[in-house]
């Protein structure tokens, strides 16, 4: 079979997936864990915002973006480098190992939420939905052996 016909048959079936599928197939945020990270997630859709902007995600998200906002200077003062997206799959690189895809949804299945990744420590998640500034500052810190001073 030519490179050609095989090229189109490939086409072919990959265009006749749903985009859903696709797009579990294809994570679109790569992560590089070096080092203490936080990885923050929120949830959403396209459009779900857009549709809705005074509904119940979009003050999620806003009050998400606000309270890591207001984290990041002290977060990256102590050393924690911070990656955020929205998507519900990513693909981690850490430095000694092959990457592979990181689904983030924790047991309690919120669309929004933290991970504590790298540092020499196993992987915590931090569920419960959206966490205050200094909430997310106590944890991190916490859970890499960081400490802090105001």
């Amino acid at each position: 079979m030519s490179y050609w016909r095989k090229l189109c048959l490939w086409l072919a079936g990959t265009l006749a997936l749903p985009l859903s599928t696709l797009m579990a197939q294809a994570p679109r945020d790569t992560v590089s864990v070096n080092g203490p990270t936080l990885l923050a997630f929120v949830i959403v859709t396209p459009g779900e915002i857009d549709a809705n902007p005074s509904g119940d995600m979009a003050t999620v998200a806003d009050d998400f973006s606000f309270y890591l906002g207001t984290a990041l200077p002290k977060l990256d003062s102590l050393g924690i480098h911070v990656f955020q997206t929205i998507d519900s799959v990513v693909v981690l690189n850490y430095a000694d190992e092959l990457p592979r895809t990181f689904d983030l949804l924790g047991m309690d299945t919120l669309r929004v939420g933290y991970w504590l990744l790298g540092g020499g420590k196993n992987p915590e998640y931090l569920g419960g939905g959206v966490h205050t500034s200094d909430a997310l500052i106590e944890s991190a810190s916490k859970h890499f052996g960081i400490p802090v001073h105001r």
